[in-house]
This record gives structure tokens, C-alpha cells and sequence, in this order.
């Protein structure tokens, strides 16, 4: 997983991937929304 500013927070199976199957498991949550989680309307650009 790469930030915005192009930092790598971490790899599957590699440095970092604890956070990165945090990340996964909680996308796993909006199946609904295609995995993917949106801010509320009043704070999108």
C-alpha cells in the first residue's frame, strides 16, 4: 500500500504487512461500496 505522497506504508508478506492486512480486512467491511470507503458528501471536493 502506497500513501498519496508516495510512501510505502507496507506489502503483503513483506515490511509493513500487518498494516496493510488492516487495511485489507477493513475494505473487506463495504463490500457494498466495491471495497471502498467515501468521505460524506459535505466533505468531498
Amino acid at each position: 500500500m502506497i500513501t498519496a505522497a508516495g510512501k510505502l506504508v507496507g506489502a503483503t508478506g513483506g515490511a509493513g504487512d500487518k498494516a496493510v492486512q488492516f487495511s485489507a480486512d477493513c475494505h473487506n467491511g463495504a463490500e457494498d461500496q466495491d471495497y471502498l470507503f467515501f468521505l460524506t458528501e459535505e466533505f468531498r471536493k
